[in-house]
């Protein structure tokens, strides 16, 4: 038996191909625009807004995402997709944005599926908040 999503929507996302990213030696970081794979369609469950995810950096904790995405481990191994920090969300629904998977949680364990059921992918926006033709 599957988890259900509550109100899913397809979400299109760019994953990040770091065989075909230019990195910077020393830091470690794509050089200009990084690569991308194929575009991945996903139904998810979206939730916007500040959230807590906790992750551990050089400079201290990160607390900083913009929201996060709820799609089911059965739908994303069916096609494939393994999420990874830096993949590109660029259509939520009908909305065209530009935000990228800061980490992931592994969710909805279930003994009868044999581990999680769903995965939450946290994202965050990398972008300015105003721009030109913004209001």
């Amino acid at each position: 038996m599957l988890p259900t999503l509550i109100q899913p929507v397809p979400c299109e996302i760019q994953p990040i191909d770091r065989s075909n990213t230019r990195m910077d030696d020393d830091l470690h970081e794509p050089v200009g625009d990084a690569g991308r794979a194929a575009l991945v369609v996903v139904q998810a469950q979206i939730a916007d807004g500040r959230s807590e995810f906790v992750e551990s950096a050089a400079g201290g904790v990160v607390l900083d995402t913009n929201g996060y995405l709820v799609v089911r481990k059965f739908d994303i191994d069916r096609l494939g997709y393994v999420p990874k920090r830096g993949d590109r969300i660029v259509k939520l629904g009908t909305a065209t944005v530009n935000l990228y998977l800061a980490g992931f949680n592994r969710r909805g364990h279930w003994s009868a599926e044999g581990g999680h059921t769903l995965v939450k992918l946290h994202y965050m926006d990398r972008e300015p908040t105003h721009r030109d033709g913004d209001l």
